[in-house]
């Protein structure tokens, strides 16, 4: 995901022109999921979701846009590339932001969280065994 995001940022960076300043924050998740109902399982499947906050800035205005990804770099690259054209546009009639303070230092930082649970699969079947003769419903 990390290398996803850097090279979506040196697309955005490439665009810039002039005076603008270009924020990208992106969160993804990786994660599997299991639905239980009636003590069934009812669904197993995996959520793979990425999104990127767009924000440009000139002078004292600022817009901002959030754009889910596809996971398909070409794709995403020509989605963000249309965003910024965008913002480009409709800032000139943005109103300036009186209070406006812009950072002087350029920096970056990340969060990463993985964990170490067992797999749905494991997990979801203790759960059923453990459940035997009641209506369990829920979501792992």
């Amino acid at each position: 995901m990390k290398d996803y995001f850097f090279s979506l940022a040196n697309t955005g960076t490439g665009l810039v022109r002039g005076d603008e300043f270009l924020l990208l924050s992106y969160q993804g998740e990786i994660s599997d999921f299991c639905r239980l109902n009636q003590s069934k399982i009812r669904q197993i499947g995996k959520v793979n979701h990425q999104r990127l906050e767009i924000r440009l800035e000139q002078q004292s205005r600022h817009a901002s846009f959030e754009l889910t990804l596809s996971g398909v770099l070409s794709e995403d690259e020509y989605r963000l590339k249309k965003v910024i054209h965008s913002l480009r546009e409709i800032l000139p009639f943005v109103p300036v932001d009186p209070y406006f303070i812009r950072g002087g230092e350029v920096s970056s930082s990340d969060a990463i969280q993985q964990s170490q649970i067992p797999s749905v699969e494991e997990t979801s079947q203790s759960l059923l065994e453990a459940a035997k003769g009641t209506d369990l419903v829920g979501f792992l």
